[in-house]
């Protein structure tokens, strides 16, 4: 990773600005592999980095990163498939000891001799469990989200466009403490992904 920073016009404060620069800063710098299945099926980023990576923010913005490159390829089904067919894939990813499952509906809705359109809705979950946060002990945390997407593609290379956005709530009960009363802490992440593979047409 060569360069993390915020876009322009994202509408935060100064103060906010910077403190999210700051969490993106120890990312430069990491390396990642990742392997990806004959038929398209992206495995897990494996990161090679420092002791920066665990420090706290960062493991969001490398958990955005994952989603990110899964947009490399697009998992097709083993049997032959025509314009208008639709498949599901599911997998279950562990983001800071949240068991999260991710469900994708494909539609193929264009399709010329070597490439195509392909549509994507993708709906994430994960039930209430222990959140890790020394700030909040005791809390839990559970996530619910979904994301509409458009692949154009090929089939002798990665994914030449996707563009599409998703909304994810995560629910947060923390319990009566010492410091306060039990409160529930509710945020709503919005995403938008543009990704252009080098030279792609």
């Amino acid at each position: 990773l060569e360069k993390a920073a915020l876009a322009e016009g994202q509408g935060l404060d100064p103060r906010s600005a910077a403190e999210a620069q700051k969490q993106l800063g120890p990312l430069v710098g990491l390396a990642a592999k990742v392997e990806i299945s004959p038929r398209g099926v992206v495995g897990e980023l494996a990161f090679a980095g420092d002791e920066k990576m665990a420090k706290p923010g960062t493991a969001e913005v490398l958990q955005m990163v994952q989603q990110t490159l899964e947009f490399a390829a697009v998992p097709f089904p083993e049997e032959p498939i025509g314009v208008g067919a639709k498949w599901e894939m599911a997998n279950v990813s562990v983001a800071q000891g949240t068991r999260v499952t991710t469900r994708t509906v494909f539609l193929l809705k264009e399709w010329s001799a070597d490439g195509g359109v392909i549509t994507a809705e993708i709906a994430r979950s994960a039930p209430k469990s222990p959140l890790r946060d020394p700030r909040m002990a005791g809390a839990q945390v559970s996530i619910d989200g979904k994301g509409t997407y458009t692949f154009k593609v090929k089939l002798d290379r990665p994914t030449l466009k996707v563009s599409g956005e998703s909304e994810t709530i995560a629910k947060i009960d923390v319990p009566k403490s010492a410091k306060g009363p039990a409160q529930t802490i509710t945020q709503t992440i919005k995403t938008k992904h543009s990704l252009d593979s080098p030279g792609g047409k």
